[in-house]
């Protein structure tokens, strides 16, 4: 199993480069990408997309131990609070989604691989 590529830090528009490339290949032309409203959100729950995620055990635990570990070091750094539907979902998706784009379709069925119960050989037909 080969480790994916070398990571490097997402570039602000990273995710607007994923967003408009997928829209010219469902299009066949690409859309224009309108600035993201400098007004802060009041409601992500209302003002957000939402997505239902099914994660094995192990992954979970782990997800919960890093979401646990970045409140503490924002309460340490900042004596602040940290949102997880706000603030940590997001940037997890975010780093995921740059980090996913990366990625070679072998490397992806590398990741595949290695989640609990799931075998890369049901990518093929």
């Amino acid at each position: 199993m080969s480790e994916p590529s070398p990571s490097r830090q997402p570039h602000e528009n990273d995710i607007s480069d994923i967003r408009n490339r997928t829209r010219k290949s469902r299009s066949g032309t690409a859309s224009e990408s309108t600035p993201k409203d400098s007004e802060r959100v009041k409601h992500v729950q209302k003002e957000w997309q939402h997505r239902n995620l099914y994660v094995p055990e192990e992954l979970d635990e782990t997800l919960e131990a890093v979401r646990d570990e970045m409140s503490a070091r924002i309460e340490a750094e900042f004596d602040g609070q940290m949102a997880v539907t706000r603030h940590f979902y997001p940037v997890l998706v975010r780093l995921g989604l740059s980090h996913i784009d990366n990625l070679s379709a072998t490397e992806f069925a590398d990741q595949v691989d290695r989640i609990p119960g799931v075998d890369s050989d049901e990518l093929e037909r």
